[in-house]
């Protein structure tokens, strides 16, 4: 027996419009994330985080507000694996990869071995990336890691040595 066209589109169409308002919903759901984060309602935050994360897990940007809202809450290890997640979604992707700069920062600032390895790994990955390189020389100053920050101007003076005239770290 075949089913009539007419129940097979209706079908696609009911499935297309349950799969868009999924997405949608994941996106309000990771954008209250991030108010929640602002206004230190951080409980909320991790809430609709998680929410956003279960409606749309394809989504790299929201398992860094996952991770966000992890750390706000002190899961740091939760906070590993949502960034671990993001990365394993787009292992090649450069945008995923060093948006995740500055919530390694964040890790940094009580478990600055985390960020270093990071850091490390991001700088010999992407040696010849500027971007990269003054993302991460710029959270290294922030963070006080003298020597690391140092190291990080050499590499950024053999890129393009005029950068470090203008830029303001």
């Amino acid at each position: 027996m075949q089913v009539p066209k007419k129940i097979v589109l209706a079908l696609y169409l009911v499935i297309s419009i349950s799969t868009f308002t999924k997405v949608l919903l994941a996106d309000i759901y990771n954008k209250g994330s991030l108010q929640a984060l602002k206004q230190t309602k951080f409980e909320q935050a991790l809430a609709f985080a998680n929410t956003a994360v279960s409606l749309n897990n394809n989504e790299p940007y929201y398992y860094r507000t996952l991770a966000k809202a992890d750390l706000a809450n002190n899961k740091v290890d939760d906070a590993l694996t949502a960034l671990k997640s993001a990365q394993d979604l787009n292992k090649n992707n450069l945008a995923t990869t060093k948006n995740m700069i500055g919530t390694y920062y964040i890790i940094g600032l009580t478990n600055p071995d985390i960020a270093k390895n990071y850091f490390l790994k991001m700088q010999q990955s992407y040696s010849k990336d500027l971007g990269v390189q003054i993302s991460v020389a710029t959270y290294q100053n922030k963070l006080g890691w003298e020597e690391e920050f140092k190291d990080s101007k050499e590499q950024i003076h053999k890129l393009r040595a005029d950068i470090l005239d203008w830029y303001i770290f």
